[in-house]
């Protein structure tokens, strides 16, 4: 059964994501990237409201950009948090990145575990590549996500097939690892992602309103929520063409790279 991830950059929203019945409250910044990561402040007023009722996790930025400071508080994630990811944008061209990376993960706190992260956009993001990171996770992670960088040029599927996300779930869940599938899916890519039976779908934008820095949406939660349990039964979900809208939730892949050329890089 796949569950539902919402990310959430306050109490106030942490609160709307509980109240319907999201399975998994991420903590996340949109303004500050894909994985943007909130106050340390706002962090930990959600862990003593929500924790340890509620499963949470935490974005914690990009390993390239960490600064000093970053580094330090890592160590202080709130008591709560179980899963922390950090993206590897910009580490495709340093050498090493993979022993940097465990070097950070290693100094979360026992409670929490590590998240590898895959972008679809890799190349436009200069990040390793997805086998890369695979290899790299299977050594301390808890946890694979499948997200992209830029949240402008199209959803995870624009940047790849379902046919080539799918070998690397099904390494991924031979290493022990949750599989968690984002990247600006909508509604109409409800069938396609689901077909691929991750752990969790993560959404943002999909119950904004308005861009993904928008305020959430109750009544959008609710639905998502609502679709994914639905869905996540539905014996049909890959036998048919039928599309899915918020709607009307019924039963309705590229390769790594395709479009790369085509996405401008930031």
């Amino acid at each position: 059964m796949t569950r539902l991830l919402v990310s959430v950059r306050s109490l106030d929203e942490a609160r709307l994501a509980a109240e319907a019945g999201v399975d998994l409250i991420d903590l996340k910044e949109p303004r500050h990237g894909s994985l943007g990561r909130v106050a340390s402040d706002v962090a930990r007023l959600v862990c003593e409201r929500f924790s340890p009722a509620r499963p949470l996790s935490m974005a914690l930025g990009e390993l390239a950009d960490w600064s000093d400071a970053d580094w330090e508080t890592v160590p202080r994630i709130p008591p709560g948090i179980l899963f922390a990811k950090v993206g590897l944008a910009g580490c495709g061209r340093i050498s090493g990145w993979a022993q940097i990376w465990q070097r950070a993960i290693d100094t979360f706190p026992p409670q929490c575990r590590a998240v590898g992260v895959v972008y679809a956009d890799w190349r436009n993001a200069d990040a390793p590549s997805p086998d890369a990171v695979i290899e790299a996770a299977a050594a301390g992670c808890r946890a694979l996500l499948i997200d992209t960088w830029r949240k402008d040029r199209g959803n995870v599927f624009a940047h790849c097939t379902s046919s080539a996300i799918r070998p690397l779930f099904r390494r991924a869940k031979e290493l022990g690892l949750l599989t968690v599938l984002a990247g600006s899916l909508g509604s109409d890519e409800v069938e396609d992602a689901l077909s691929l039976s991750p752990d969790y779908l993560a959404v943002r934008g999909a119950v904004c309103d308005g861009p993904r820095d928008g305020e959430l949406n109750p009544h959008k939660l609710r639905q998502w929520r609502e679709l994914v349990r639905r869905e996540s039964f539905s014996p049909r979900l890959a036998r048919t063409g039928a599309r899915v809208t918020l709607e009307d939730p019924r039963r309705v892949g590229r390769r790594f790279g395709e479009q790369e050329s085509q996405s401008p890089n930031l």
